[in-house]
Formats: C-alpha cells, structure tokens, sequence
C-alpha cells in the first residue's frame, strides 16, 4: 500500500504519482474507513513485498507491507 487519503481526488493524485515510478497497474481502493488507499495488488510473496517496498522507497514514495489474513 502506497498510502490512504480522504478524498478520491486525493488518492488519484497520488496513484498519478505511485504509476510514474512503474507501478502501472496499483489502483485506488476504498480502506473500511471513510478513506481510500493506493495499492498494488501484484505481490505474491512477502520477500517480493520487501523488495518492492525498497524500490518505492528509493524512488521517493512511502509504501507499507499489508498481509491479508491467511484463508
């Protein structure tokens, strides 16, 4: 996840942002919580979610590992 926002416009803005660094298919997602989130779906592993987190983070976004409950 590349962050929650409270606005829509605001999450657009920064998944504009999240896919000019690559991350072309992350989609905006409503959090549970009257907020949207950024997030790329496209993680199959946690080692995979490690490294893709540092490259974010090396291109200047503040991304966070998010497990989805096992079942």
């Amino acid at each position: 996840m590349f962050g929650r926002r409270a606005t829509v416009a605001e999450a657009d803005a920064l998944l504009e942002q999240v896919k000019g660094v690559g991350y072309v298919d992350a989609v905006v997602q409503p959090d549970g919580c009257l907020r949207w989130k950024v997030v790329y779906t496209g993680i199959e592993s946690y080692e995979q979610g490690a490294s893709s987190a540092a490259e974010a983070r090396g291109a200047g976004l503040s991304p966070q590992i998010e497990l989805a409950p096992p079942g």
